[in-house]
């Protein structure tokens, strides 16, 4: 009994852990997309441009000026090793900045930029059209 307990846990837990991976990857992924589409749609409708910075070393960003909907006197910053994602932000590039601003017609001002992030061995990357300002998860 314990010998088939023990090989099934040898079978299911490293493709629990890679299934956990994916998802933590991908949730922080989207909610990066997210995040540059609610900036570039401030930007477009407040007329005026906006930034999204990222601080790869801490593993957040921050949307320059917006405060958090949950708290209304803190700032706008998401702690990508923080659960749910517990991810690490392995770069951020704009033009060589870690930022991105989008003018009040909302398009990217440095043009096109991509965005990583890891959790476990899985790497996903957020892609910033430079014509549109469409974020994408590739």
């Amino acid at each position: 009994m314990l010998l088939v307990l023990g090989t099934t846990a040898a079978i299911v837990v490293p493709r629990w852990s890679w299934q956990l991976a994916i998802y933590r990857a991908d949730a922080a992924a989207q909610r990066i997309a997210v995040d540059l589409a609610r900036t570039q749609s401030w930007a477009y409708s407040s007329s005026t441009a906006r930034t999204i910075s990222y601080n790869v070393g801490q593993g957040t960003y921050q949307i320059i000026g917006m405060t958090d909907p949950d708290r209304a006197s803190a700032a706008y910053i998401v702690k990508l090793t923080d659960s749910p994602y517990i991810a690490t932000l392995v770069s951020a590039s704009f033009g060589g900045q870690a930022q991105v601003t989008f003018s009040g017609y909302g398009l990217p001002t440095s043009g096109v930029g991509t965005v990583v992030v890891q959790s476990g061995g899985v790497h996903r990357s957020i892609v910033v059209d430079a014509d549109t300002g469409k974020a994408t998860v590739q």
